[in-house]
């Protein structure tokens, strides 16, 4: 891998791989965010480190070794609106996914993807569709769009 100027690895491949492996036009059943795993690794790479249930929060890497803000960037460049947007109604699982990535847009701040994420939700039936949806993490998204 190459290193970057702070002496860092470049994680650009491996991130794009992940990511591409979300937008994928033939992504199998159940959708892979669906799966408590795959949606563990994303949430932990949005949130910037693993939740600890012993402290109730996430433990966080320090961000000169993973930036959050970069990845959530990303991940709305990549992975695009219709594939985030299909994770969150009817009974995808993925609420949760990207409820941590619009906190992660949040405290990134990263002003283009808070404003493609928010319209994205916001355009016409798409907010009342996560509203009526099956799937677990609706009222945690809801409030996450909120706050973009």
């Amino acid at each position: 891998m190459d290193e970057t100027d702070n002496g860092l690895q470049d994680k650009s491949g491996a991130t794009q791989t992940l990511l591409k492996s979300l937008a994928s036009p033939s992504i199998p059943e159940p959708h892979p965010v669906d799966l408590p795993p795959t949606s563990r690794l994303y949430k932990s790479l949005l949130q910037g480190g693993h939740y600890s249930h012993s402290t109730n929060s996430v433990e966080r890497v320090p961000t000169s070794s993973w930036d959050t803000s970069v990845f959530a960037s990303e991940f709305v460049t990549v992975v695009g609106r219709e594939k985030i947007v299909a994770m969150c109604i009817g009974n995808g699982n993925g609420a949760f996914v990207v409820a941590e990535l619009c906190e992660a847009l949040i405290r990134g701040d990263v002003a283009t993807g808070r404003k493609s994420v928010k319209e994205w939700f916001a355009a016409s039936d798409v907010f009342k569709q996560v509203e009526a949806s099956e799937g677990k993490g609706k009222k945690v998204l809801l409030e996450k769009l909120s706050l973009l």
